[in-house]
């Protein structure tokens, strides 16, 4: 999946019709763009989707089409992964002050907006 193919899938399957921008690559290789609903999704360097900011999903496609759904079934508070605010910079830090985000490492929040929770 790419960034074009997620616009492709948001029109069919949600009937969202909207350019997504191009908010550039990351050190690690992650293309990062922005679900319509403000949420980020990113593509890893070999294409798959991951969204950061939900803490768990079973299938990473569905998760980018519908990253907003995901993003609202988070539970309040700190966990592992996923982060408070769905929007997330390139370098894994979400934009809300009180994430647990804000004090990790930048491994940390690497290992928690890539790996941690996602089964895909």
């Amino acid at each position: 999946m790419d960034i074009q193919t997620l616009q492709n899938e948001l029109l069919n399957q949600r009937n969202i019709n909207t350019q997504l921008p191009n908010l550039g690559t990351n050190a690690e290789g992650y293309l990062f763009t922005r679900h319509p609903n403000n949420v980020t999704v990113c593509f890893g360097p070999n294409g798959g989707p991951i969204v950061p900011a939900v803490r768990s999903y079973p299938n990473a496609s569905e998760a980018a089409i519908y990253a907003d759904v995901y993003f609202q079934k988070n539970r309040a508070g700190d966990f592992k992964s996923g982060h408070r605010s769905g929007i997330v910079g390139m370098n894994w830090r979400c934009d809300d002050p009180q994430c647990i985000c804000q004090k990790e490492t930048d491994d940390e929040r690497f290992r928690r907006g890539v790996y941690i929770g996602r089964r895909a």
